[in-house]
């Protein structure tokens, strides 16, 4: 008898875990509809690599640094968009890209700047974790957009330390200057 509750027991933690592999699948490629819809309306063209779990395109901004790759990750859980600029960071330049995306992130809310000594770079991401309830077209939108304009507002402050050696503070009170008007 005891045998037998242990097998159902078993069995039936079997289903529950088949069960939430399913569901979670079924949210990703439910949120990788949203995501790509909301590109084709906005006109995007873009590149969705299905194995991986990513989609990216190239957008240009009016300002420098000019033209970015947008990186959109895709998760049963979660997405995130990272944005990141041709830019570089030289060993040189570290401290001073690190001052500037600090002084910058206390000033924005819905993503945040990020420099990566290791691979020598500089994004911008943000990113929605789900619970029960996929994002909207309008969401999507909001993740996409809010770190391409961040890049736009700050991104003569982050060309002018990175590429000419600007002072950090100089750079980021141009920018907030800028941001303004």
């Amino acid at each position: 008898m005891k045998q037998r509750r242990w097998i159902a027991l078993l069995m039936a933690l079997c289903m529950a875990l088949v069960s939430g592999a399913a569901c979670a699948e079924d949210m990703e490629a439910q949120l990788t509809q949203v995501v790509l819809s909301t590109l084709d309306q906005d006109g995007l063209e873009y590149e969705y690599d299905a194995e991986n779990g990513w989609i990216t395109l190239m957008y240009m901004l009016d300002g420098a640094p000019g033209e970015v790759e947008v990186t959109i990750f895709l998760y049963d859980d979660m997405v995130s968009v990272v944005v990141d600029s041709a830019l570089s960071v030289e060993e040189d330049a570290f401290e001073r890209a690190a001052i500037l995306t600090t002084l910058i992130n206390s000033e924005i809310y819905y993503a945040q700047f990020r420099v990566d000594r290791d691979y020598g770079s500089l994004v911008c991401r943000s990113c929605n974790v789900m619970e029960n309830v996929l994002p909207g077209e309008e969401e999507i939108r909001m993740l996409l957009y809010i770190p391409i304009i961040y890049m736009e507002n700050y991104g003569a402050g982050i060309t002018a330390v990175l590429s000419e050696g600007a002072d950090p503070y100089e750079a980021y009170e141009a920018c907030q200057t800028s941001v303004q008007e």
